[in-house]
């Protein structure tokens, strides 16, 4: 039928050390993130299957608050590119 996947993921054990291991040469920045904040996506295999990545932060005084990067994951079994898998995923 042509169906596919993407579903979102809890940070499991599994999940941020697949996450710890993208690189942060292979992380691209997303241009339509608000200017409070700034958002990357990434991309790497684990358990078989794509693993998506976004992570965002606040930026400026409202960092001194929540400076830390937050992580959301999904996995999916589509080829298309990163930032259209990721965009019609969000």
């Amino acid at each position: 039928m042509g169906w596919r996947y993407s579903i979102s993921v809890r940070l499991q054990a599994w999940v941020p050390d697949a996450i710890a291991r993208i690189p942060e040469s292979a992380r691209l920045p997303l241009a339509d993130y608000p200017d409070e904040g700034e958002a990357q996506i990434a991309e790497t295999r684990s358990c078989g299957h794509r693993l998506v990545v976004r992570r965002t932060r606040l930026l400026g005084a409202q960092a001194e608050l929540l400076s830390e990067w937050r992580h959301l994951s999904f996995i999916t079994d589509r080829g298309e590119p990163l930032a259209l898998v990721e965009a019609e995923h969000r």
